[in-house]
């Protein structure tokens, strides 16, 4: 799993597999090409579905409920983040 801040332009292109966070902004064009893998985005301004390219990728909003349904997700995303805590200086 990558946790970072944030991502540019055509963050995640080509992803195939693996577990990303983005707890920031993104560039435009993100996901192109993205065939596997889980990207979890902080949307905090409510508009990354304009500079996502969603020709691949299905955008859902994280949920409580998928704990039990979805293995690892959100609660190794929340654990993950609680153990990197002292190393990210944006939380």
């Amino acid at each position: 799993m990558a946790v970072v801040e944030g991502a540019g332009d055509h963050g995640c292109e080509y992803m195939t597999g693996g577990v990303v966070a983005v707890l920031g902004k993104t560039g435009r064009n993100f996901a192109a090409g993205m065939s596997g893998g889980i990207a979890y985005v902080y949307d905090e301004t409510g508009d990354f579905e304009q500079r996502c390219n969603l020709a691949q990728v299905k955008l859902e909003k994280l949920a409580e409920r998928w704990a039990a349904t979805i293995p690892n997700c959100p609660t190794a995303l929340r654990q993950r983040l609680r153990c990197g805590h002292g190393r990210f200086a944006a939380l």
